[in-house]
């Protein structure tokens, strides 16, 4: 393109006006691509959203976080399938499932009783991961466990559970030394859900 002017002297000076336009090569891949219209692009809180669930091994915590926040957060996970495990509770959980539990206690931690208030699982027999599992639920109030294969390492998680209401752990084969371990907190340390009020271990 040519543009012309004019000096104080009058004299018509002509320059040329150069264009510059980028251009860079698309791959083929993206070529068959149809082109999307930001009109029906997705908010840039649900892209924030996606963007953590695609990366949530990287999630260290979610404290100070809003509830509403959490709560859009977790349902947006579990819309994408995110807490359905590989393995468990029939095998050994894999890495994926250990995540996905770390996951759980990150979102038990930040909320306290706002997503998980009670846990129940006297209808699914757990071979693996029990003691995992427990681990990310510290917070609730009421838990069974009753008719599961319970040791010691998972009686060691239930008794540093401090905002217990309800604890119901039939036929787990609950011996002496188990018992032992359940009040360790309260004989040596002092230490005691004081919200418990229901505590059945019928055999």
């Amino acid at each position: 393109m040519d543009f012309a002017g004019e000096n104080d002297s009058n004299i018509i000076i002509y320059r040329k006006i150069r264009s510059f336009k980028m251009q860079r090569d698309i791959p083929a891949f993206l070529e068959k691509h149809e082109k999307v219209s930001l009109l029906h692009s997705p908010s840039l809180f649900i892209m924030c959203m996606k963007y953590i669930t695609l990366h949530y091994q990287l999630l260290d915590t979610l404290e100070c976080f809003p509830d509403m926040i959490g709560h859009q957060l977790f349902d947006y996970m579990q819309k994408e399938r995110l807490f359905v495990f590989d393995a468990f509770p029939k095998k050994q959980p894999s890495a994926s499932d250990i995540s996905k539990f770390r996951l759980l206690a990150i979102f038990n931690e930040a909320y306290a009783e706002v997503f998980f208030s009670s846990l129940s699982i006297i209808q699914m027999k757990i071979n693996f991961g029990l003691y995992d599992i427990l681990g990310c639920f510290s917070n609730i109030t009421e838990l069974d466990i009753s008719y599961q294969t319970v040791d010691s390492a998972v009686i060691g998680v239930i008794s540093k559970y401090n905002r217990l209401k309800s604890l119901v752990m039939q036929c787990i084969g609950l011996d002496d030394w188990k018992l032992r371990e359940l009040t360790l907190p309260y004989r040596m340390y002092g230490e005691r859900a004081e919200t418990l009020c229901l505590l059945d271990i019928a055999v």
